[in-house]
C-alpha cells in the first residue's frame, strides 16, 4: 500500500506537466495538456482506501505532509455485489477520423482501484432549467413547486485521465 500510495502521489504530481501523455492525441497532433493540482478528481475504491489510511498515513507523524490530492471514496462501482467490477460495453474512439465504434460484446473489467481525471476530462451540465408551482391546496395548505433539468453528460479524451487497477503481479496505472 506504501507503493501505491507513493505511485499515485507520484502520477498526480506528473499530471501538473505539460505533456502529451495521459490523454488521446488527435489526427496525429500533439496536444499538450496539464493539471493543475485544484482541477484533479480523484476517486478510489474504498477497500483500497481504507488500507492506505490504515497502512501508509497511520505509520506517520504528521498526516498532513502525505495528504493524498482531494478525493472520493467509492464504495462500489457499478453493482454492489461485485463492488470492484464494472460491466460495460466499450465504446471505441477513432483518433485519425474522430468516428466511435460500438463493441459488439461487453466487457467486464475487475480490480479497478481508482481514477484520476482533469475537471474538464469528464462530467456533466444541467441544462433547460425551469421551474413552476402547483396550485395552492386549499384543503390541504400547502402547494407543490415542479423543477424540471436535462443534464448532459460529456467526456473529453483531450483531458487527461488515468485508470488505476490492480493487477495479478500488483497494481498497475
Amino acid at each position: 500500500m506504501k507503493w501505491v500510495y507513493g505511485r499515485i502521489a507520484a502520477i498526480a504530481d506528473m499530471l501538473t506537466e505539460r505533456s502529451v501523455v495521459y490523454h488521446a492525441n488527435l489526427d496525429g497532433k500533439s496536444i499538450m495538456r496539464h493539471t493543475p493540482q485544484n482541477y484533479l478528481n480523484v476517486y478510489l475504491f474504498s477497500r483500497a482506501m481504507h488500507d492506505i489510511t490504515s497502512r501508509v498515513l497511520a505509520d506517520t507523524y504528521h498526516d498532513n505532509f502525505l495528504k493524498l490530492a482531494d478525493h472520493e471514496t467509492v464504495n462500489y462501482w457499478q453493482s454492489i455485489e461485485t463492488p470492484d467490477t464494472i460491466k460495460v460495453k466499450p465504446v471505441y474512439f477513432n483518433k485519425t477520423n474522430g468516428s466511435l465504434t460500438t463493441a459488439a460484446e461487453a466487457m467486464t473489467q475487475a480490480n479497478i482501484f481508482g481514477v484520476m481525471f482533469d475537471d474538464e476530462a469528464a462530467g456533466y451540465v444541467r441544462v433547460n432549467q425551469w421551474s413552476a408551482p402547483a396550485p395552492f391546496n386549499a384543503r390541504g395548505g400547502y402547494q407543490n413547486t415542479f423543477w424540471h433539468f436535462t443534464d448532459r453528460y460529456f467526456n473529453d479524451f483531450t483531458e487527461n485521465a488515468v485508470l488505476f487497477v490492480m493487477g495479478a503481479g500488483g497494481p498497475a496505472a
